[in-house]
C-alpha cells in the first residue's frame, strides 16, 4: 500500500492524495438526510439533574439544575475572548484606588468642593488589603454573574465592621424567602458541582443574610450581638429575576454565538489534523462496472477490487494531467452492444474553503456580537480575531475610555454599597456628614505625554561634548 497512488477506505470510497480527489466507486446508498441505523442506540432526552440537598431543601435553585454559575464557567473557559474581556471590565471599574472624600461647601464659589479625608482610622480602613481584595473579587463576580455575595465581619465588641470580603459567587445559594419575601440565610458550599451540599462538611456553611431594605438595619444589627458575621446582598437589577440577577451579556450564550465561536477553532484543528485537501469529487455509477466488464458479476471480490484499483490509477493519471495541462480533462464515454451510452464518471471540482482563511468572517461576527453583549467599544480592546482590522487610533481610544468610565457610576454604586454600609455602621458619617467614596481612575496619559517626558529627560543631560553625557 505504501507505493500505491490511492487510499482505499472501503470497497466504495477511495482517496487520491496526489491530486486531492475523493472517489465514490459505486454505492447503492442514497444521498440524503442521515438517519440512525437500527442498531444505533437511542439518545435519551436530557433533564435537570436532581440534587441531594440534605438539609437545604429550601434552597432557591440558581438555574434549572442549580448549576448555572458552574455551567457559565465551563462554557466561558472554552472561549479565548470572554474571560479576558470580563477581566478587562473588572479592572477598568476598579480604577487605581478607592479613597474616602467629603464634600465641603465653598461660599466664595458657591459650589461644593471635594476634599480627601485624612482621618487615620478611616484611611486605615480604606487602605487595608482586605478592602482592596474585596473590590478585586467583587467586580469579578459582578461582571461574570451580576450578583455579589459580600461577607462582613464585626469586631469582638460588635460596634464596628472590621472586615469586608466576598464569597465566591459560584459557591453561594440563597435560601427561599420567608412569608414576607425576605431572604434570611445563604448556603455556602464548594460541592454544588458534585450535586451535593453538606452544611456540616468542611466547605459547607450557613450564614445569616441582612435585610438591606430595613430602614433601621444598623441599629438592629448593633443590638444583635449574636450575629458576628453576615452577608450583605447586592446585585444589579435585571427584569423578572427574583433571587439571582442575570448579566446582560448572557444573550451571547443563549443565542448560541458563544458556543459557535468556541467550535470554530475545534473545527479548524480537526480539518488541519485530518485534512485531505480534497479538490475533486469523482462519482462512478454502480452500473458502470458491469457495463464495462460484462462478466463483472462473476468476478471475485479480490478481482473487483483489482479492477477498481486500475480505474483509480487511471483517474489519478487523468487528474494529474488536468493540473499539468491547464485543467482540461478527457472523460471517455462508450456504447454497449445495444448502442446505449455507457454511464460515465461525474467529476466535480471542490472549492477550497480554507485557502482564503475559512471561517474568519464567522469568527469576526461572533466577536462582534460578544463586544456588543458586553457593551465594549472595539477601539478599547481590539476588534477581535481576523485580518486587516483597524481598532482605531490613540485619540479614539482615549475618547472611548473616557466615555466608558463616565458610564460606570451606577455599577460602581452597586459594588460600593456594602462599603458605604460599613462606613455608616462604623460612625464615619458622624465625623464627616458629607462623606462619600471616590474611585481614582487609572486614566491613560494624554497623547503628547511621552513627547513631553522625552524632552524633559533630554534637558536634564549636559551638552553632547560633556564627558558626562550618556553614551549613544
Amino acid at each position: 500500500m505504501a507505493n500505491r497512488t490511492e487510499i482505499l477506505f472501503s470497497e466504495e470510497v477511495a482517496y487520491l492524495p496526489s491530486v486531492g480527489a475523493a472517489v465514490y466507486t459505486g454505492s447503492t446508498a442514497r444521498v440524503g438526510k442521515r438517519t440512525p441505523s437500527s442498531n444505533t442506540p437511542a439518545v435519551a432526552a436530557t433533564s435537570p439533574q436532581i440534587f441531594s440537598l440534605l438539609n437545604v431543601q429550601d434552597v432557591a435553585y440558581w438555574g434549572d439544575n442549580n448549576m448555572f454559575p458552574q455551567d457559565i464557567i465551563a462554557l466561558a473557559e472554552k472561549s479565548t475572548e470572554l474571560p479576558a474581556l470580563l477581566d478587562w471590565k473588572a479592572r477598568a471599574a476598579q480604577g487605581a484606588l478607592v479613597l474616602p472624600y467629603e464634600r465641603v461647601y465653598n461660599a466664595e464659589t458657591k459650589a461644593w468642593d471635594e476634599q480627601p479625608i485624612t482621618d487615620p482610622d478611616i484611611m486605615a480602613f480604606f487602605l487595608s488589603e482586605n478592602l482592596k481584595r474585596y473590590y478585586r473579587e467583587a467586580y469579578t463576580d459582578f461582571y461574570w454573574f451580576w450578583n455579589i455575595f459580600p461577607d462582613l465581619i464585626k469586631n469582638e465588641e460588635g460596634d464596628k465592621i472590621v472586615y469586608i470580603g466576598t464569597h465566591d459567587a459560584s459557591w453561594c445559594r440563597w435560601y427561599k424567602s420567608d412569608a414576607n419575601g425576605i431572604i434570611n440565610k445563604m448556603a455556602l458550599a464548594s460541592t454544588w458541582g458534585n450535586g451535593i451540599y453538606d452544611k456540616n462538611g468542611p466547605y459547607g456553611m450557613e450564614l445569616p443574610v441582612v435585610n438591606i431594605y430595613d430602614w433601621n438595619l444598623i441599629e438592629n444589627l448593633q443590638n444583635n450581638k449574636a450575629v458576628k458575621r453576615f452577608v450583605y446582598p447586592v446585585s444589579y437589577p435585571s427584569p423578572g429575576k427574583a433571587y439571582y440577577q442575570l448579566a446582560p451579556w448572557d444573550g451571547i450564550r443563549t443565542s448560541g454565538w458563544l458556543a459557535l465561536a468556541s467550535k470554530i477553532p475545534v473545527f479548524k484543528e480537526a480539518i488541519m489534523n485530518n485534512q485531505m485537501n480534497i479538490k475533486y469529487l469523482v462519482r462512478i455509477p454502480t452500473n458502470y462496472w458491469p457495463a464495462v466488464y460484462p462478466d463483472w458479476e462473476t468476478y471475485t471480490q479480490e478481482e473487483k477490487t483489482a479492477k477498481k484499483r486500475e480505474t483509480l490509477d487511471l483517474i489519478n493519471k487523468k487528474l494529474t494531467g488536468v493540473e499539468n495541462a491547464g485543467k482540461s480533462i478527457l472523460n471517455e464515454v462508450g456504447y454497449d452492444v445495444n448502442g446505449e451510452k455507457l454511464p460515465g464518471w461525474d467529476i466535480e471540482v471542490i472549492e477550497d474553503k480554507l485557502k482564503d482563511g475559512a471561517y474568519i468572517e464567522d469568527s469576526q461576527e461572533a466577536s462582534a456580537h460578544l463586544l456588543r453583549a458586553l457593551g465594549l467599544d472595539g477601539t478599547l480592546v481590539g476588534q477581535g480575531p481576523g485580518r486587516n482590522l483597524n481598532a482605531g487610533g490613540g485619540s479614539d481610544k482615549l475618547i472611548a475610555f473616557n466615555m466608558y468610565v463616565a458610564l460606570l457610576g451606577p455599577q460602581r454604586q452597586v459594588v460600593d454599597e456594602p462599603v458605604y454600609f460599613a462606613c455608616r455602621y462604623n460612625g464615619y458619617y458622624e465625623r464627616h456628614p458629607f462623606f462619600f467614596i471616590k474611585t481614582i481612575e487609572a486614566a491613560p496619559q494624554a497623547l503628547d505625554t511621552s513627547r513631553k517626558v522625552s524632552t524633559s529627560v533630554q534637558q536634564q543631560w549636559p551638552a553632547k561634548d560633556s564627558s558626562t553625557a550618556p553614551a549613544n
